[in-house]
């Protein structure tokens, strides 16, 4: 027997064996079109110029006319599709609505069911891509993955709830639970973990890695998040780079803030500022300025290949010249004690309190601290004027000499 007659045969016994009660399902084979439809009213709309389509269920392709190399499976499966071709659809309702999208894959109850121009996407997972409309080249899968997403491109979302609310957002990475969940129109983004940029809506251009990292961020740009929980509170702030465990986890807002270290970072907000530890605190190890060129180290600085200060003339300007006896006489003056630091009791040192040497001399940045550079200066004037002493003596000395 031909294989056509055999086709046909079965799907008599398939029709004649359901209950009298039950709409028959249609079963057809189209021999010059190698068209399958299975299921009432399955590609009943098909013409002769839709070619190479396979349809099993009931409505699944009804009103494909002209579309071909499609595969349609489920009840209402691509039952709006008209001319759209290379399509694959599986389950009840996926890709309901597409009329004229090609080279898409949906798979999952109402994965990309309003679908209609949309093309090159593959949406897995129910109400996968849902509303997408004509958002192409999308690649979305989990429950609910994208579910929202009606214009947005070049997503790629990976995960139960996974850049659920994205409308027009486009170019965006979103892997892990719930991760993006919120975002609606933010752009270029990249949250990878659980929960990560959870809140985001419009923020863009953003790196989130690990459980919750970046969760609060809404309309933030430029942030960098690296670790558990990294950034947790950001909501609006701009080029932040937060590294480790909860690192920076107190801003809110703020810009070019750079945080490393697990729970590294200030006790409120900043901008412009560099924490390096391994605990929160606005007196880190390494605290820096940006805006300042100014770095502080909270601790001891060892240098074992020597410590040197930019000096060159070139640097240098509005000199002006200086009594040497008048340095020395404030050195005398001046209060020097052996002391401590509180932080590290244990260690002696000798020496005059910033307080005291800006008193004296009027230099450096503040009262509140000493330069190598002036320290330095004023011992070499020091020295010049004692030298300058010394030598006056030993004239004195030699011409009483000469007299006896």
């Amino acid at each position: 027997m031909p294989l056509i007659h055999r086709f046909v045969a079965v799907c008599i016994a398939a029709v004649m064996l359901l209950p009298l009660t039950k709409s028959y399902a249609q079963c057809t084979y189209d021999c010059s079109g190698f068209n399958s439809f299975f299921g009432m009213l399955a590609g009943s709309s098909n013409t002769p110029s839709g070619i190479s389509n396979s349809f099993f269920g009931a409505e699944a392709g009804q009103n494909n006319t002209t579309g071909d190399f499609n595969c349609f499976f489920g009840v209402a499966a691509g039952n709006g599709n008209t001319t759209g071709h290379s399509n694959c659809f599986y389950g009840v309702s996926a890709g309901n609505d597409n009329t004229t999208g090609h080279s898409n894959s949906f798979f999952g109850h109402r994965a990309g069911f309003s679908n209609l121009t949309g093309d090159n996407n593959s949406f897995f997972g129910l109400n996968a891509g849902d509303s997408n409309t004509s958002g192409d080249n999308n690649s979305f899968f989990g429950e609910g993955a994208g579910s929202n997403n009606t214009i947005g491109f070049w997503n790629s979302f990976f995960g139960r709830g996974a850049g659920f609310s994205n409308i027009q957002g486009s170019s965006n990475s979103f892997f892990g639970y719930s991760t993006g969940s919120a975002n609606t129109s933010g752009t270029f983004n990249s949250f990878f973990g659980q929960e990560s940029g959870d809140n985001n809506t419009s923020g863009g251009s953003n790196s989130f890695f690990g459980r919750r990292a970046g969760r609060s961020n809404t309309t933030g740009f430029f942030n960098c998040f690296f670790g558990r929980d990294a950034g947790l509170s950001n909501i609006d702030g701009r080029n932040n780079s937060l590294f480790g465990f909860s690192a920076g986890s107190n801003l809110t807002t703020g810009d070019s803030v750079i945080c490393i270290g697990a729970f590294s970072g200030p006790t409120s907000n900043v901008s412009k500022r560099l924490y390096i530890d391994v605990q929160r605190s606005d007196e880190p190890l390494i605290y820096g300025e940006f805006d300042n060129d100014f770095v502080k180290i909270n601790g001891t600085f060892e240098v074992t290949a020597g410590l040197t200060n930019p000096s060159s003339i070139t640097l240098k300007e509005n000199f002006v010249p200086v009594s040497r006896m008048e340095v020395l006489d404030k050195i005398a003056e001046l209060d020097i004690q052996e002391w401590s630091y509180k932080h590290d009791p244990e260690v002696r040192h000798v020496g005059a309190t910033a307080e005291a040497f800006h008193t004296a001399f009027n230099l450096g940045m503040g009262s509140k601290t000493i330069s190598t550079i002036d320290a330095d200066g004023v011992a070499l004037l020091a020295i010049q004027a004692l030298k300058e002493q010394v030598d006056a003596l030993r004239e004195e000395i030699e011409a009483l000499k000469r007299d006896d």
